[in-house]
């Protein structure tokens, strides 16, 4: 589904044992939120998140890094023309993030939940599902899950659904480019603790 649905970017490029690693790298966080929606006992749609970026990231660098790294290099090394787009438009900034990973540094003690905001990084809907408030129900689970946790603020970004997320309370915050070159819009949804939003 995230392949069909969801093509904009390099993850869905790297093919489906990627994908499948990468996704559960979401299940298996202690900070992660994974979501699938069912109609007529089939998937619809799913959604995915994170509750603490950063420790997600740390996570699953420690735990799916390795798997998640030779799964991808091997499909980039296997399709020459790829590997120039990946060489061309992410390598120099994954590189970066890998040293950023592999340098040693103090968390804060006030770092986690609260003092991040939560990101819902992937969501994706069958087309024979749409219109059923499916993708609704999959955001709000995600601002619900953030709600549970204390975080105050949900973000997300994407490249054609701004109108989506805006007429379920979300507001733009900002604009900038993918690593591909197309605009993405951010968003934002406060959320409150005390249940009310």
């Amino acid at each position: 589904m995230h392949k069909r649905t969801l093509s904009v970017g390099l993850f869905p490029a790297l093919g489906q044992r990627f994908l499948r690693r990468y996704h559960r790298s979401f299940v298996d966080s202690t900070t992660g939120v994974a979501i699938i929606a069912c109609s007529n006992g089939r998937p619809a749609g799913f959604v995915l998140g994170v509750l603490d970026p950063e420790a997600h990231r740390l996570e699953t660098v420690r735990r799916h890094g390795l798997g998640l790294g030779v799964v991808g290099v091997s499909a980039i090394l296997l399709r020459p023309a790829l590997l120039i787009r990946f060489g061309r438009t992410r390598l120099r900034s994954y590189l970066r993030v890998l040293w950023r990973q592999l340098r040693p540094r103090q968390r804060s003690g006030t770092a986690g939940l609260h003092a991040h905001a939560a990101v819902l990084s992937h969501i994706a809907v069958e087309d024979s599902a749409r219109g059923l408030g499916i993708g609704a129900m999959l955001v709000d689970a995600v601002t619900e899950a953030a709600r549970d946790a204390g975080t105050r603020t949900v973000q997300t970004s994407t490249v054609d659904r701004a109108s989506f997320y805006e007429s379920l309370g979300w507001t733009v915050s900002g604009a900038g480019r993918t690593f591909d070159g197309a605009t993405e819009h951010r968003l934002t949804r406060s959320v409150s603790v005390d249940g009310a939003r």
